[in-house]
């Protein structure tokens, strides 16, 4: 990402089988009118805590801008503009069995704040960045 002259790489290699995904539109369909719905936000999903933790020291090191961070119980979530100010989450699922839930079973998801420490603490467990 770039934002005033500043390039702040949330991940600078990826492991197979990752790959990086590229958003585009055809050559022949025009812009969305205005007043339209369009994109809320690109989501990207890290598969680990460890990355999504990663992601946060180096948005935390390069001063970037945080919007909001949440804990939903089923995942962790950090929010934050793009330089075109674009929405973006950055998240990751916890694993299932881990799941919040209701007395009749159901899903009870959560909007908490994110305990941005003890997401950081996963960077000591072994190697930070």
């Amino acid at each position: 990402m770039v934002r005033r002259g500043c390039r702040v790489p949330l991940r600078r290699r990826l492991p197979p089988p990752y790959r990086a995904q590229y958003l585009g539109r055809g050559r022949n369909v025009p812009p969305a009118p205005r007043n339209t719905a369009g994109l809320f936000h690109l989501a990207i999903l890290y598969p680990e805590r460890r990355e999504l933790a990663r992601a946060l020291k180096v948005l935390l090191d390069a001063e970037y801008p945080i919007d909001g961070a949440s804990d939903h119980g089923v995942s962790e979530a950090l929010y934050l503009h793009d330089p075109d100010q674009n929405g973006v989450e950055l998240a990751w699922d916890r694993p299932e069995k881990l799941w919040p839930r209701a007395k009749d079973g159901g899903l009870a998801m959560v909007t908490q704040p994110l305990d941005f420490r003890g997401l950081l603490a996963e960077l000591e467990k072994g190697n930070g960045l």
